[in-house]
């Protein structure tokens, strides 16, 4: 069962100014969600898909966006199927959901739908040797058929990324085109910790409870607090972004931190090696160090 975003425009203390807020906004806001999981959904099964699918987009090089959608189809289908079984392949659906949001979101050179991708699949999730690789070429497009199905095949949907991109110039250092010029290093930081962010939100189940809007609010509050506690030659707060941060309820936020830090303290006991560890080694070791923090 999917919940559509609430309503920013009937919302008197969450209002959407359009004088300055990019006018793309509202159309993201309108496609936006939140999910409520199966009640008898693995939770261990998705954590590990979670991370197969952040380890699969970075050395495809297909972006954080294509990752975020990927979870996000993932935990969908797992709410709309009405088949049981499916959680006996959350890896395989994992692989699926990425490929899809792959050929969907990061378009430029994207490697998703070429045939040496699936064989790149293939190996990272088939352990045996002898598993046969056109048994699972086969596999695979069932389950792609499957899931764009069952999904109606709406895989166009909101990420956090496109919020930012929208709200911040800064956030674009990870999808400009070539040719642009490097952003300065606090901005790149600043990208780098909301990516992680959002990300580490990302593993957690409780996600499916915030829209993409209000994981890419908060993500990029905290990750730039240090840069508006000693302000720059630059603003990083535009009042673009200042308007984003202004739409996530203060509840909403506090809710979000509390994810974050449990997140944080399970798998640094749980699975040290992730993905996510290795991805943003620096991002990783600083929320770690800081994981006892209280609201």
């Amino acid at each position: 069962m999917i919940h559509p975003v609430f309503n920013v425009f009937d919302t008197p203390d969450m209002q959407l100014d359009t004088q300055i807020m990019p006018s793309r906004m509202s159309s993201l806001m309108a496609e936006d969600y939140t999910i409520v999981p199966p009640s008898d959904m693995d939770m261990s099964f998705r954590l590990d898909a979670v991370d197969s699918i952040y380890r699969m987009a970075y050395e495809l090089e297909l972006g954080s966006g294509s990752a975020w959608t990927a979870i996000r189809l993932m935990d969908t289908f797992y709410a709309k199927t009405t088949n049981a079984t499916w959680q006996l392949h959350t890896p395989m659906i994992g692989a699926v959901c990425l490929d899809i949001a792959g050929k969907c979101v990061a378009y430029d050179e994207n490697a998703c739908g070429h045939p040496q991708t699936v064989v790149y699949m293939h190996h990272l999730l088939c352990h045996r040797p002898d598993d046969d690789l056109e048994k699972f070429r086969q596999f695979f497009q069932y389950v792609e058929q499957t899931v764009l199905n069952t999904l109606g095949f709406e895989v166009l949907i909101p990420t956090p990324d496109e919020y930012l991109s929208e709200c911040s110039r800064w956030f674009d250092c990870n999808n400009a085109a070539r040719g642009s010029p490097p952003r300065p290093e606090p901005e790149i930081k600043a990208a780098r910790m909301t990516s992680y962010i959002t990300a580490a939100i990302t593993y957690s189940p409780q996600s499916m409870d915030f829209t993409a809007m209000e994981i890419g609010g908060f993500a990029s509050y905290v990750a730039t607090t240090q840069n508006r506690a000693a302000p720059q030659s630059y603003a990083i707060d535009p009042p673009t972004l200042k308007g984003l941060w202004s739409m996530v309820a203060w509840t909403k936020g506090l809710h979000l931190f509390k994810v974050l830090m449990a997140f944080i303290e399970d798998i640094s006991q749980t699975k040290p090696n992730s993905s996510i560890s290795r991805i943003y080694p620096e991002e990783h070791a600083f929320w770690v160090a800081h994981k006892t923090w209280k609201t």
